[in-house]
């Protein structure tokens, strides 16, 4: 399991590539499906997982700096 902290933008969306990966390792996640609390998120063309503001305000906590921070936690369910 790989374990990562994602920080909410100014506009209070979040991001990052999927297992940390960059280029084409990433973009071959492109259409997979994310668990974030009760919420599926897909995967965008870029490999990137695009959170919304209102997942980050559900489960994100606030940081010093007043941004929300979501835990987010890869594992496969080895269905694919």
């Amino acid at each position: 399991m790989t374990h990562y902290i994602v920080r909410a933008r100014s506009d209070g969306r979040a991001g990052m590539p999927m297992f940390g990966l960059s280029g084409p390792r990433a973009k071959s996640f492109a259409g997979q499906t994310v668990h974030i609390g009760d919420r599926k998120v897909t995967v965008g063309r870029d490999g990137r997982i695009n959170i919304p503001k209102d997942i980050m305000e559900t489960y994100g906590v606030v940081g010093d700096d007043g941004r929300r921070r979501l835990s987010i936690n890869f594992a496969s369910d080895g269905a694919g």
